[in-house]
């Protein structure tokens, strides 16, 4: 082999491994705001059935009310009295889990809940005026 070839080898090794770089940078760098939007699209999924679930758990707050049946129990998991879990399911067709985790004085407004569901959390803080939602995303950390 000659020394022209070996250069002109070398030469076309050392192009293709920069190409290759290149492309891999720029793959790299166009994940992370891909993936960032992704979240973002999914924390605004749960934020919606979140809305919903709460919207529906308003609704059975109402019957309640109305037939004079307990709403709220926070001896329960889910903060909810009796069948109140399943009918708001029936209602809002969501798929996370719930919980009811503040009333007022009465037991029938919500003041706090929270709504679970593909790793992401989002809680509602307020009354029926005026409230605020946060989602949040559930990640591991330490797992031992």
């Amino acid at each position: 082999m000659r020394k022209g070839e070996r250069e002109e080898r070398l030469a076309a090794t050392l192009r293709a491994v920069l190409v290759v770089g290149i492309v891999l940078a720029l793959a790299a760098a166009a994940y992370f705001p891909f993936s960032h939007f992704l979240r973002l699209s999914e924390a605004r999924s749960v934020l919606y059935s979140a809305k919903l679930a709460r919207l529906s758990a308003w609704s059975v707050s109402a019957e309640c009310y109305g037939a004079g049946k307990p709403f709220s129990d926070f001896s329960a998991e889910s903060g909810f009295a009796g069948e109140t879990p399943e009918r708001i399911r029936e209602l809002c067709s969501c798929e996370g889990e719930f919980r009811l985790l503040q009333t007022d004085e009465t037991g029938y407004e919500i003041l706090c809940f929270s709504y679970t569901e593909n790793g992401y959390t989002a809680v509602y803080r307020g009354n029926r005026q005026e409230g605020a939602w946060q989602v949040y995303r559930n990640s591991e950390l330490i797992a031992s």
